[in-house]
């Protein structure tokens, strides 16, 4: 754990089991309670954005898209970064990037370890807004919906060319937190990463029903 101080794994294992329960909490709700692991981290992955397609269709979307947030990113600021991390699966998985990739023998960390771990580094960040200053025009929701379907698309149709071999075997990006990552914990943060920002989206809709 090279990349992460002592403090921060001790934090880290701290975590996990309440990362595990929210897990099965939000598992539960939805009838569904089983583990994140490699022959499902396919499909969760899929279920993750299928549920932010889903949200595209709320009732009053239309309305908060680009409604200041304070120093917080507006609902169309925060799509346009969760369209750029999630269309990354296909760049990182895709033929021009596998050269960047490295093999590795170690063991790919669990789902509980990836969020525990990307959460501990979060809080050792020096304090920050997530207030985007862009002078490009913001895109339409129309717009902004039809990119994240064609991405749907794309990934729909890349994970099945990845092989067990593939998302195990080797490491494919280096997170700025997280260190090297294989395949499968990529597969595994993009999961949460998607679930967060669902959370956050509902709520600065003024829709979040929890």
């Amino acid at each position: 754990m090279q990349y992460v101080s002592s403090v921060i794994w001790t934090k880290i294992q701290a975590k996990v089991a309440y990362t595990t329960l929210c897990r099965y909490v939000w598992l539960n709700q939805t009838n569904s309670i089983r583990l994140m692991t490699l022959a499902t981290a396919r499909p969760d992955v899929l279920g993750a954005i299928q549920h932010i397609t889903d949200w595209f269709n709320s009732p009053g979307l239309a309305d908060a898209w680009t409604r200041p947030q304070g120093e917080k990113w507006t609902i169309e600021q925060e799509v346009a970064h969760l369209l750029r991390s999630t269309y990354g699966l296909v760049q990182l998985y895709g033929e021009p990037a596998r050269v960047n990739w490295r093999p590795t023998d170690r063991p790919s960390r669990s789902y509980d370890e990836i969020v525990a771990q990307y959460n501990a580094g979060l809080e050792q960040l020096p304090p920050t807004t997530n207030a985007a200053i862009r002078e490009t025009q913001p895109k339409s929701l129309v717009e902004q919906n039809t990119a994240w379907h064609q991405t749907l698309a794309a990934v729909e149709a890349l994970l099945p060319t990845l092989s067990d071999m593939d998302l195990t075997g080797n490491t494919v990006w280096k997170h700025p937190i997280l260190g090297p990552v294989t395949g499968l914990e990529m597969l595994f943060f993009t999961t949460h990463h998607t679930y967060h920002h669902l959370a956050s989206l509902k709520r600065k809709q003024g829709n979040d029903e929890r």
